[in-house]
């Protein structure tokens, strides 16, 4: 169980997410932005702190319950799709489900990238794109990573 249920929290403060996937507040007023992971999230207060809550787990929340806090469970975009975030793209499955959500094409091309070894020149330039740009998705891009957890490792690491 997560220390805050923060999608509980926020359908009880009256958030919602509507069946197209737009995120808004108890006034029905749009809330959200989007993170360098390119999830939309939004931020709301609870007792001395700001949780933020993810627009998609919301929509989770409200289709599916507190199933989306069972074990082992996590939220997906049916169409790999962060930016789409309504009703019918969104379910909830295993960490399985969720990578064979990505087409077959890609999960190959990302199989190969996983242990391509990369020359320091290219890492220099990797880090120099990083520093001018400060944006992981924007360099990830760039050098085609389908990995953040080897672009930090690159940028901090190496």
């Amino acid at each position: 169980m997560r220390k805050y249920q923060k999608e509980k929290i926020a359908y009880d403060k009256g958030y919602r997410v509507t069946n197209d996937g737009k995120a808004i507040n108890s006034n029905n007023k749009k809330v959200g932005y989007i993170l360098n992971s390119g999830y939309e999230h939004f931020t709301i207060n609870y007792e001395t702190k700001y949780l933020k809550v993810a627009t998609h787990r919301l929509q989770a929340y409200q289709k599916y319950g507190l199933q989306i806090y069972n074990k082992d469970i996590v939220v997906r975009h049916l169409n790999n799709n962060r930016f789409d975030n309504s009703k019918k793209n969104i379910a909830i499955g295993t960490h399985r489900e969720n990578s064979l959500d990505i087409p077959k094409q890609k999960r190959i091309e990302m199989a190969r990238h996983a242990g391509t070894k990369y020359s320091q020149e290219k890492i220099n330039q990797i880090k120099d794109f990083y520093k001018k740009c400060r944006s992981y998705k924007e360099t990830m891009n760039m050098f085609s990573l389908t990995s953040k957890g080897t672009l930090h490792h690159i940028i901090n690491k190496r």
